[in-house]
Parts: structure tokens; sequence; C-alpha cells
């Protein structure tokens, strides 16, 4: 789905970064752990190709991410920000059928299928009764739900999340990764930057570690989420927990 070869972001002042050799195949879902600053934003607008490297390059489906005109990018990746703009009034269903836009010829109009498609994806994201809404009369949760349901209607195969959940109630964070998780096991690709650690347990196949002194790791979960490089990654003592089958991180705390 995608690679990165000798892939080293461009941070400014910081000038030791790991290279990153990593790979991105069809039926996983990666969560990019990180503290503030470590480059999880970073690294997700340039796997994007909005951000250039400071070296090496990034592949997407064994082709450079420079070769693709930007409609042929968005066909096969679709990036959703942590924080939304709109300059311009705009209803929920117009903006929701701008996932379409990578798939049409200039002035050329939306489909009745391009139309469903949209439809489906407002109704994934509880947001039909919103339709004839204006985006600027949203709450966040509700912008940052419509920003998921355009990537639902672009349909790539790699989603790019920069935390997803953000803004989100319990209900809606939980139906929105499960939403995700089920278009993984169809066969999509999915990298999340997360900060919640039971959710990335939850909801992840595999891990990324982002070190705020440039160092970086991945692999499969179960290898990653381990309590020594977690509490290095965050300098933040951490206590775990079973429950029903699963184990939970918890911040430690002598207060309380």
């Amino acid at each position: 789905m995608m690679q990165t070869e000798n892939l080293v972001m461009h941070i400014p002042n910081r000038p030791k970064l790991d290279a990153l050799n990593w790979q991105i195949e069809a039926g996983q879902s990666w969560g990019v752990l990180g503290p503030n600053g470590a480059g999880k934003t970073t690294l997700l607008l340039t796997l994007a190709g909005l951000k250039a490297p400071r070296s090496g390059r990034v592949l997407l489906a064994n082709q450079a991410i420079t070769g693709y005109t930007m409609p042929q990018r968005a066909q096969k990746l679709g990036l959703v920000f942590q924080q939304q703009q709109d300059d311009f009034p705009a209803t929920v269903l117009a903006t929701a059928l701008m996932g379409r836009h990578p798939y049409l010829r200039s002035w050329q109009t939306e489909s009745q299928a391009d139309l469903e498609l949209a439809q489906h994806a407002l109704a994934q994201m509880e947001l039909t009764e919103l339709e004839s809404r204006s985006i600027q009369t949203l709450s966040g949760g509700e912008r940052q739900r419509l920003a998921l349901a355009v990537l639902l209607t672009q349909n790539p195969d790699l989603l790019l999340l920069d935390e997803p959940t953000n803004h989100l109630d319990l209900h809606h964070q939980m139906a929105v990764l499960e939403i995700l998780h089920q278009q993984v096991q169809a066969g999509k690709s999915a990298v999340m930057a997360l900060h919640d650690l039971n959710l990335a347990a939850r909801f992840c196949s595999h891990i990324l570690l982002l070190y705020p002194d440039g160092q970086a790791c991945w692999g499969e979960k179960n290898t990653m989420l381990q309590l020594p490089a977690l509490e290095k990654l965050y300098r933040q003592r951490l206590i775990t927990t079973q429950i029903a089958g699963q184990t939970l991180f918890f911040p430690y705390s002598s207060i309380g």
C-alpha cells in the first residue's frame, strides 16, 4: 500500500531524526503514538505528499508520491486533519460530496451514485438529519464527523487520520473507530495519530512510536505496547490492568 525509503521528516530545530524504512500493507491499522511535538502530524503530512521530507521518499503503490497528480493521489489516499477550517459556507451534504471531486472531470457534476455514497457516509456518521445545515453551524464534534464522512465518500485505499477522535464524545469515539476498523477489515489500510493508549490497543494492529529525541520504532501491537517503551515515550509512569481479556493503560499518580 505504502512504504518509506530512508525517510527523514523535516522538522525545524530537530537535526537528529531516525530514518523510517517502514511498510504499510493492506489490512493493517497503524497507531502513531508520541508526545506533543514528536512529529505525528508532520509524518502524516509527509506521507500524504503535502510536506517535503528532509531526505528519503514515500512510495504509494510502488510509485513515488510526487509522481502522482493531486486527483490521482486523492483517489488512493485520504487525510483527515485534527482541526477543520471552513472559510466558505456550504451545506453538510455538499461538503460530503467533495469527497467525490478527485473522480470528476472539470465542470462535471456528481452522479446519483456519488450522491448515494455521500448520503451513506453521512448516515454512518449519524449526520443524516443535518444534510441541509450549514457547516458553520456545526459543533466541533459534528464537524469532525463530517470530515470523516468526506473521507468515506472519497473511498481511498489508504486512510491517514490525525487524531480522528478529536472533539468526539465517548459514543462517537467508539462508533467512528469501529467504522474505521470495518474499513480496514475490508482491505483498506489506516494510519492514525492517537493520544489514547487504550484506543490504540483496542483498534490498531500495529504501532509506530515517535520519541521526542527523534528516535522511532515500529512493529506489531503486542510487541510495541510494553511499559518500558511507553513510559520512556511519554516520560510518565504507567500502570496496567486486564479487563475482559484486554490490557488497559493508566497514568500513575500518587495523588488520591
